[in-house]
């Protein structure tokens, strides 16, 4: 029941924080990077994606946060958004050679930890500076 509890009430404060953070990809790539790993090789980027959306998936469980994984010029992103409806990115991860960069839409900030957290069990701990 408490479980069920907490489920609700993240989905509330969900519903209620998209009121006023709609934006598009290109606007949230234009905020500063929350936070920064260490870049992967080329070769390996597909596959930090991929870990990122699925530890990112299992930690946040029944949240409805769909990901996709995206190719672009700079490397592989991983794009979370509350709902493939809605315009607005929830999360950027770019999976780079120089770096792996997160920004997350205003709103959103409530899951810095989480993703964080995806991010360094997939590509390691040592956080950068942004």
């Amino acid at each position: 029941m408490i479980v069920v509890k907490q489920v609700a009430f993240i989905v509330l404060a969900f519903a209620a924080t998209m009121a006023g953070c709609s934006s598009n990809l290109r606007e949230l790539r234009t905020r500063p990077p929350e936070f920064q790993f260490p870049g992967i090789a080329a070769s390996g980027q597909f596959g930090a994606a991929r870990c990122i959306r699925d530890v990112f998936e299992g930690v946040v469980g029944s949240v409805p946060i769909v990901q996709r994984i995206e190719q672009d010029d700079d490397g592989m992103h991983v794009i979370g958004r509350l709902d493939e409806s809605l315009s607005g990115p929830v999360f950027d991860v770019a999976i780079r050679q120089d770096a792996v960069v997160a920004r997350l839409a205003p709103a959103w900030t409530m899951l810095r930890d989480t993703l964080r957290y995806s991010i360094a069990a997939c590509v390691g701990e040592n956080e950068k500076q942004p």
